[in-house]
């Protein structure tokens, strides 16, 4: 259950279309494997959160500085990942490491898909957005109507069950979309959402 809140709070903000960066400490820890031991360093981020998260970002990387022979010293951001350090990219052309700026980054991000869709990989390149806030441009009388279409419609299929289970998850077990008032229209846009999500699936007409 702390498993699906967790991973609910933050798909919630990635479907909003913002970018979600997430920064944690980094911590050594002995790996057994095969017979070995070695150490590996990995964010202090919980197993348990980091599986959420890693399955949200499309790159994992460790920042650290680094001192050339003159004595200088520069903040670099290690892409790529070994049996000894946590990194890696759903991107296979990124570099292995690069300095630590908002611009090497997105440099280094050009030329992996540049080289990707030279591979023959398919690049989209217009905008995404997988979430509007409808929440101050809906009529409540009328959510609660298409909400409740659903509710027959399910029931009708013998899928109540389902219809349910979108319902608790945005407002807790045992409450139900007449408990609402118009403050929570927002919950109700998303809920509407999902019902059409899950009919669609099942092959519920409404």
């Amino acid at each position: 259950m702390l498993s699906r809140e967790y991973d609910k709070f933050f798909q919630e903000i990635v479907k909003a279309s913002y970018t979600l960066v997430v920064i944690s400490h980094a911590t050594s820890k002995q790996i057994k494997e095969n017979g070995e031991k070695y150490d590996k360093t990995i964010p202090t981020i919980p197993d348990r959160g980091f599986l959420v998260v890693s399955r949200l970002v499309d790159i994992t990387a460790y920042a650290s500085y680094e001192t050339d022979e003159n004595g200088n010293t520069t903040s670099m951001l290690t892409m790529r990942g070994n049996k000894h350090l946590e990194a890696g990219s759903r991107y296979p052309y990124t570099s292995e490491k690069i300095p630590f700026t908002y611009q090497a980054l997105c440099d280094d991000l050009a030329q992996a898909i540049d080289k990707q869709e030279a591979n023959g990989d398919k690049v989209v390149n217009s905008a995404n957005n997988l979430f509007v806030d409808q929440s101050e441009s809906v009529d409540f009388a009328e959510i609660r109507k298409s909400i409740k279409a659903y509710a027959i419609a399910f029931k009708e299929k013998d899928k109540l069950n389902l219809y349910s289970k979108v319902v608790e998850n945005y407002l807790g077990k045992g409450r139900q979309v007449r408990d609402c008032d118009e403050s929570q229209i927002d919950m109700l846009v998303l809920i509407l959402d999902d019902l059409k999500d899950v009919a669609k699936e099942n092959n519920i007409e409404v």
